[in-house]
């Protein structure tokens, strides 16, 4: 079973401050609606069903409340993806430390999923002297040269 999953609303009838400030309760919502049919139906495969509002599910008080005291995820802007996912990870593991082995089950953070290690290798050329260095994320940035843009004439109309 996930952590999230919560058949019987045990997370949600157990937000003390109720369940739309509750961000574990919201993300048991959010969950359950996109793990079971109870907020939209199956999708069946085809193509004319993707654009039927009756199979969209909308969690707009999640993205209210984990979007709640942020300048960029509090407004109706555009955000950037990356970004949004640290602050959500952010504000889970914010909730979920207290919780742990009560109102959750026991272990580590959900965040603790996403997290690797790289190790970043400096060279010295005139000593030859090597340097390593570690560093933990949630986010790989990857540099991406403009002129390899499938879509440039695009993206220099945007800039």
């Amino acid at each position: 079973e996930g952590r999230y999953q919560d058949p019987e609303a045990k997370l949600r009838v157990s937000a003390a401050s109720g369940v739309v400030e509750d961000v574990l309760a919201q993300t048991a919502k959010v969950t359950s609606a996109l793990t079971t049919g109870r907020y939209a139906p199956p999708l069946e495969e085809k193509p004319d069903d993707l654009g039927d509002p009756a199979l969209e599910i909308r969690p707009q008080a999640f993205r209210s409340l984990i979007g709640r005291g942020h300048p960029e995820f509090s407004s109706n802007r555009q955000q950037d993806a990356a970004e949004y996912m640290v602050h959500l990870l952010t504000q889970l593991d914010r909730a979920e430390r207290p919780a742990l082995g009560s109102r959750l089950p026991a272990g580590r953070p959900t965040s603790d999923l996403f997290l690797f290690e790289t190790e970043d290798r400096l060279e010295d050329v005139a000593t030859k002297r090597v340097a390593y260095n570690k560093q933990k994320s949630s986010v790989l940035g990857l540099q991406v040269v403009l002129e390899d843009a499938s879509n440039l004439e695009e993206v220099l109309a945007f800039r």
